[in-house]
């Protein structure tokens, strides 16, 4: 009836949506694997500036975890490259009878795998090489800038602790300053009383 021919029609591009997109997300797992930055070595004389350009900083964890998981489906892909025609005839018989079930079901259950499989991979690489390598880049600048502002920080504190010790030194020495002209001040005064009681007396005696 209609009814079951409209059914049929909606299970079969459920099942075509549920494929394409597991396709799809196997697909960008492999692309995400394949396109974590990796950490480039510092280059020697530790040229902070030439290491903001030439490297950006990864969670070390995750590019061993992307390195070994790489290695593993190059690996596994090569020593089981022969098995992929009948891994792929085994898949199309599977899916086949949820795609309606005629002749053409497996071949496109196999192209709707290949195609989104492969597009995930690119779109997920793609944007993970540009915008995970960019964040990336960004932080290790930010981390940059904030060493250098906690150095210019520390140097400031060092320079004004200086200046306080400079500054002290100058008061203690105003001091000794102070006190050697009060010293000579009273000194100079007592010189003038002496002086001018010995004029005194040299008058008195005069007369």
């Amino acid at each position: 009836s209609s009814w079951d021919s409209a059914f049929s029609v909606i299970s079969v591009f459920g099942v075509g949506v549920l494929v394409a997109g597991g396709s799809f997300f196997l697909g960008g797992l492999l692309g995400f694997l394949f396109g974590i930055p990796k950490m480039i070595s510092q280059p020697a004389g530790g040229d902070n500036t030439a290491r903001t350009s030439q490297q950006y900083r990864a969670n070390t964890n995750l590019e061993d975890i992307s390195d070994w998981l790489t290695k593993i489906v190059i690996g596994v892909g090569l020593v089981e490259l022969s098995a992929v025609p009948s891994l792929l005839d085994m898949y199309a018989k599977m899916i086949a009878p949820a795609l309606g079930g005629v002749p053409s079901s497996g071949a496109v259950a196999i192209a709707i795998f290949l195609y989104y499989s492969l597009v995930g991979f690119l779109i997920v690489y793609l944007a993970t090489r540009g915008y995970m390598e960019s964040d990336l880049e960004k932080q290790e600048r930010m981390e940059l800038y904030r060493e250098k502002v906690e150095k210019l920080e520390k140097e400031l504190q060092l320079d004004q602790r200086k200046l306080e010790a400079e500054s002290n030194l100058i008061k203690m020495n105003n001091l000794a300053y102070e006190k050697d002209i009060l010293e000579l001040t009273r000194r100079i005064q007592e010189m003038k009383l002496q002086t001018n009681s010995q004029e005194t007396a040299d008058t008195a005696n005069e007369e």
